[in-house]
């Protein structure tokens, strides 16, 4: 039996994708390590690891019956952020500024049933955040990380996405399998 190792997360339009890369890379030259390619950059809302082919349709079923029960709704690029802390960095990663909250619930909601049916293992605290970079050895990284801001426009969510990754020696390839849009439009404000 063959496994698929999978994710669900939230796909980035091109033009925040570029947007993100251009404010960040005057931090590469300080901050070695490696950064994730800009056809690579997403919010991760769960990891499934290496599932079997023939679970598939049982998973996309569980995240239908979430996502159909939810609304689309508006995220915004928030700061820099470091795992673990700043001072001894492994990763680092873009917040959320609008939308966190909602991206939250929806991982919550979805990490219940994902459990339930033994596509998730065990549960860890969600942090949104979009990674940006990985290090080998932790590092510190607050005093690189004070002049890089973002625009606070706003990047519609109308879905997520199940993406099946290849890894490789060159770095990741991601491919989205299958879409899942939500089922209700935005609140009329």
């Amino acid at each position: 039996m063959s496994n698929l190792r999978l994710f669900l997360a939230i796909p980035l339009p091109q033009d925040s994708k570029e947007h993100l890369i251009s404010n960040t890379n005057h931090l590469k030259k300080d901050l070695k390590g490696k950064w994730v390619q800009s056809n690579n950059l997403h919010i991760t809302l769960a990891f499934f690891g290496d599932v079997p082919v023939n679970r598939i349709d049982d998973l996309i079923k569980e995240i239908s019956l979430v996502t159909e029960a939810n609304m689309a709704f508006e995220i915004s690029l928030g700061g820099l952020g470091a795992f673990p802390s700043l001072n001894r960095a492994r990763v680092l990663w873009v917040g959320l500024d609008k939308g966190h909250k909602e991206v939250a619930n929806l991982a919550k909601q979805l990490r219940k049933p994902l459990e339930e049916k033994g596509f998730l293992e065990r549960e860890d605290r969600f942090n949104s955040h979009i990674t940006l970079a990985r290090f080998k050895e932790p590092l510190s990284v607050s005093h690189d990380l004070r002049a890089t801001t973002f625009d606070a426009n706003t990047i519609s969510v109308p879905e997520v996405v199940l993406y099946k990754s290849e890894l490789r020696p060159t770095g990741p390839i991601y491919a989205g399998i299958q879409k899942f849009a939500f089922s209700r439009k935005y609140l009329v404000k």
